[in-house]
């Protein structure tokens, strides 16, 4: 399921009080999508890294009454009181917990209970953990916790990916890079299991990165420690490439004769530049009869930039004529 699928369908399935399991590659965004979530909803998140507790942990810590006679559990404080406003307790890295600790979590996922500790009602339950054949840290869970759960398998897809990362300030060309090459985005073999790897995760880290002033060797030599010396090549070869990009006020002077990009690489970097930097509601009808002269699958990614910018796009003359001649790839 797209990334984007999972963030529409998490509200719902939270509010009929089920437990929803993310499964996913490491670095692939599935705790992104959660805190996504929250934010949108305005809820409270308390993210529980199942891995890291020991069974007591879980129920909560004993504290003796001598006058009673008796022994009570204190909660452990990321369990959420009744007092606390609406939120989610976001159980990551669940099957990668010990087994005992996988065994105390049967209460709290099924019954929201835990011991004498209640989950408020106000609060969802969403769980997440990697597949097993990634070579992460995981334990086998058993059937009947796997039962207590929907689960829902998180899929890599560039373009949600890219949606998000414009929203996020990503550099442009890092977002058209990805674009030009979907395949840089994530790409791990467990077989060889590599120090380096490209994931959605890795590619913020290569935003950072970038927009730090590093000189060019420094920035391969750096980038190879994030995404793999074979990446590093093709997106430092790339941005490169781009130099190159036919001059953008040119383009607004003069749509219908602008000089076109010589390849696919410097077309995704000049959409995704008019995207950023020119393109609003009163230029776009101007700006799309320059787009109109690149390859249809170009257009898509600049449509889909624009409208992701601002919504209003939508009601453009030319988007309109354009989504008429494309329904067939609009999704």
């Amino acid at each position: 399921m797209k990334p984007s699928t999972i963030a529409k369908v998490l509200p719902k399935l939270m509010a009929s009080k089920t437990s929803v399991f993310l499964w996913g590659k490491s670095g692939v965004g599935k705790s992104t999508v959660v805190k996504q979530v929250a934010n949108e909803l305005s809820l409270k998140l308390n993210d529980v890294r199942l891995s890291q507790l020991d069974s007591i942990d879980l129920r909560g810590f004993p504290c003796p009454d001598l006058k009673a006679g008796k022994m009570h559990w204190l909660p452990a404080d990321f369990l959420p009181k009744e007092t606390d406003p609406p939120g989610i307790l976001f159980l990551d890295e669940c099957n990668a917990a010990l087994p005992a600790v996988a065994s105390g979590a049967y209460q709290l996922i099924l019954d929201r209970a835990i011991g004498s500790y209640k989950l408020p009602d106000h609060w969802a339950i969403v769980a997440a953990g990697n597949n097993v054949g990634d070579r992460g840290v995981t334990h086998s869970m058993p059937a009947p916790l796997n039962n207590r759960f929907i689960h829902l398998d998180f899929e890599i897809d560039a373009d949600d990916w890219a949606r998000q990362a414009q929203k996020d300030g990503i550099h442009r060309n890092i977002r058209s890079y990805i674009r030009f090459q979907p395949a840089s985005l994530h790409d791990f073999d467990s077989a060889i299991n590599p120090r380096n790897f490209p994931t959605p995760r890795s590619w913020y880290m290569v935003n950072t990165i970038y927009n730090d002033g590093y000189s060019p060797t420094e920035t391969f030599e750096i980038l190879k420690g994030v995404i793999g010396e074979g990446h590093a090549a093709k997106f430092v070869g790339y941005c490169r490439d781009i130099a190159s990009m036919p001059d953008i006020d040119s383009i607004l002077l003069n749509p219908d004769e602008a000089k076109l990009p010589g390849s696919q690489a410097v077309m995704h970097a000049v959409v995704t530049t008019l995207v950023d930097d020119k393109t609003t509601t009163s230029n776009f009808d101007r700006i799309m009869r320059y787009v109109a002269r690149l390859p249809r699958e170009i257009q898509v990614v600049f449509v889909r930039g624009a409208t992701t910018k601002d919504e209003a796009i939508y009601q453009c003359p030319s988007y309109m004529d354009w989504g008429l001649a494309n329904q067939d790839i609009l999704i």
